[in-house]
């Protein structure tokens, strides 16, 4: 009870970009791990591909993200971190609706490397963000500590989500997913300043 009416306490003095970045933490989250531990299952028991292609395609999601965001925060100084931040939220709503409901070989390859490209585009700018509306040092440590608390919250729920949707099909945990990433697309269009 007393951990809820800090973290209460602390988001009641967020700015608004900040409400919606913390929030981004949890939602990012909790769409990327209800989808992304059951994948290599998917793509190997239910579509039938070889270990070396599912292999391939988790690799390609990594490397697609990981190696490329020197890029996507480039392009967030560049661009501005809101585009960048939209943008990345648009391409991951494709790449998850590719994974989920994809079947043949060059749909999962792009959906792969959507998914984490998306990533790319979005984690650097809206980091990025995040420390340019808190310039204060003691004030971005709160910020950050509260977005990390929610970002876990949702790694810690989207595994339980995803199994419960897995019981349905894998299609329902990429549809969901990519619309978890078009709601934030919305609210972030509209609130982020």
């Amino acid at each position: 009870v007393m951990f809820l009416k800090a973290f209460l306490a602390d988001w009641r003095t967020l700015t608004a970009a900040g409400r919606v970045l913390v929030l981004n933490g949890f939602t990012f989250n909790l769409g990327f791990y209800m989808m992304l531990p059951y994948l290599a299952t998917h793509l190997e028991q239910d579509l039938g591909f070889s270990g070396w292609f599912v292999g391939f395609i988790i690799g390609l999601r990594v490397l697609s993200q990981q190696g490329l965001f020197l890029i996507g925060g480039t392009l967030g100084d560049y661009f501005g971190y809101k585009p960048m931040i939209l943008l990345g939220c648009a391409v991951r709503v494709v790449g998850f609706a590719l994974l989920g409901l994809g079947e043949s070989l060059y749909a999962l390859i792009l959906g792969a490397f959507l998914s984490g490209f998306a990533g790319a585009l979005f984690t650097p700018s809206s980091q990025a963000y995040l420390a340019s509306d808190y310039p204060q040092h003691n004030e971005r440590e709160r910020i950050f500590a509260l977005q990390n608390l929610t970002s876990e919250a949702g790694m810690l729920l989207g595994p339980v989500v995803g199994l419960a949707l897995l019981s349905v099909s894998y299609a329902w945990i990429g549809i969901i997913s990519a619309g978890f990433f078009a709601l934030l697309l919305l609210v972030q269009w509209r609130y982020l300043p």
